[in-house]
């Protein structure tokens, strides 16, 4: 996701939205964060994915530049 992205342009895999979350490809000049007022925010770690799972549902988030 880009900075001036929105949460409607994480690619929904097998019916909800799946973000990879990985070490950004760039050093950025300022902070990457996000002010998005009518979006509360929360995670939690339900579990962690086998190595099939995770294969199964990366192989669904193909980039659009790629």
């Amino acid at each position: 996701m880009w900075n001036e992205g929105t949460p409607s342009d994480i690619p929904v895999v097998d019916g909800v939205r799946l973000l990879v979350l990985d070490a950004p490809p760039y050093e950025r000049s300022r902070p990457a964060g996000r002010f998005l007022p009518h979006m509360t925010g929360d995670l939690a770690l339900a579990r962690v994915l086998g190595e099939e799972e995770a294969g199964r549902l990366l192989a669904g988030c193909a980039s659009k530049d790629a």
